[in-house]
């Protein structure tokens, strides 16, 4: 039996003004004190606003591993608009984003389908061994990474992805009992 603790970075100005911000290296607003569990192994995006987290005293001496698969969505040419600046902007193109998001890859940027498949080979590759081993694992990452990881280890259906929220600053827990896996939500207070 093991953990896998998802954090969710904390909030950056471009979460406040609600913008597609995937690949955009930004900074947090304020540093949120965390209190993060005791771990294996850590897992962390690269960018700034998840390995800002790795300075913390309660994760010295961890087992770290930055993987470039952790990465939010490259929003391409959408990077640091709001959606109205998209409809204004690309009017055509939002449009087909609303008729289809899995189908739709962003100007310049990557599909759902592309950051789905790198999420299969996170889990495959670099999660499932630690899993199979019984570690507790700490994946600090962005909502969509983490929503995705989620929505592969339940099977679910991909338009789930839009019915459910990962707070920032907040941790998501699942307990596995070999390929059983039980999702507990967990607030970093």
């Amino acid at each position: 039996m093991g953990k896998i603790f998802f954090f969710r970075h904390g909030t950056t100005d471009e979460n406040l003004r609600r913008t597609f911000c995937g690949i955009t290296d930004t900074e947090l607003k304020k540093m949120d004190k965390v209190l993060f569990p005791v771990t294996d192994v850590i897992f962390s995006s690269p960018l700034r606003r998840c390995t800002a987290y790795l300075n913390d005293p309660g994760l010295s001496g961890k087992k770290v591993i930055i993987s470039d698969k952790l990465k939010e969505t490259d929003f391409g040419l959408w990077e640091g608009l709001t959606f109205d600046e998209v409809m204004t902007r690309f009017p055509d193109d939002a449009c087909k984003y609303l008729e289809n998001p899995f189908g739709f890859e962003f100007p310049s940027g990557e599909s759902f389908k592309k950051v789905s498949t790198r999420i299969e080979d996170f889990i495959l590759i670099d999660l499932d061994c630690h899993v199979k081993s019984g570690k507790d694992i700490l994946v600090i990452s962005h909502e969509g990474i983490i929503k995705m990881i989620l929505i592969r280890l339940f099977r679910l259906q991909d338009d789930f992805f839009f019915k459910f929220k990962i707070q920032n600053a907040k941790f998501t827990m699942l307990e596995y009992f070999g390929d059983f896996f039980m999702l507990q939500s967990l607030n970093s207070d």
